[in-house]
């Protein structure tokens, strides 16, 4: 198990949970996803984007070096043609949706590998450059312990890795 996996399993989770006609695209997302990144992304409004925003070592001393606690964002954007409270309206009927399915859950393969989301919140990303599209944005975040490896999959290069993995996860730090 890895971030991107867990990822990955968020996102396939939503998919399948969120009804196609409230939620027209689930996918993942590179980082901050914010006014100026819309024109870079494709995909059919009201939309979901799952991101990782980085990580800590777990405060929970249960869980050991092969654990870290994930700060996971999911950007839920909202478009409609009537007004600026319709869209806000709509972008918050689902990020309650995406609360009840997600916040103090284990969420994983193996959930007992998995801490309960915590610290789980929501904004408003209200920006008049969003208004202008016909766009609202609400951010929801929280915090979960999820296993990690030091295995890294070849497949994210598209040649060999520059740098090599030299410590190893066994050893006391």
């Amino acid at each position: 198990m890895s971030i991107n996996t867990h990822l990955t399993s968020i996102k396939n989770y939503l998919r399948t949970e969120l009804d196609n006609k409230l939620v027209r695209t689930v996918d993942l997302y590179a980082g901050q996803f914010t006014d100026s990144e819309i024109p870079q992304k494709s995909f059919v409004a009201p939309a979901v984007f799952i991101s990782c925003l980085g990580w800590r070592i777990p405060k929970d001393k249960e869980y050991g070096k092969r654990h870290a606690e994930a700060r996971i964002a999911i950007f839920v954007l909202a478009k409609h043609a009537k007004s600026r409270v319709d869209r806000m309206t709509l972008a918050i009927a689902i990020a309650e949706k995406i609360h009840v399915l997600l916040a103090n859950r284990r969420i994983g393969e193996r959930c007992e590998d998995f801490g309960k989301t915590s610290d789980f919140s929501a904004e408003n990303l209200y920006s008049r450059a969003l208004d202008e599209r016909k766009h609202a944005l609400f951010l929801i975040s929280f915090w979960q312990v999820v296993p990690v490896s030091d295995e890294i999959a070849i497949e994210y290069w598209d040649g060999e890795p520059e740098l090599e993995l030299t410590e190893n996860l066994d050893e006391e730090v």
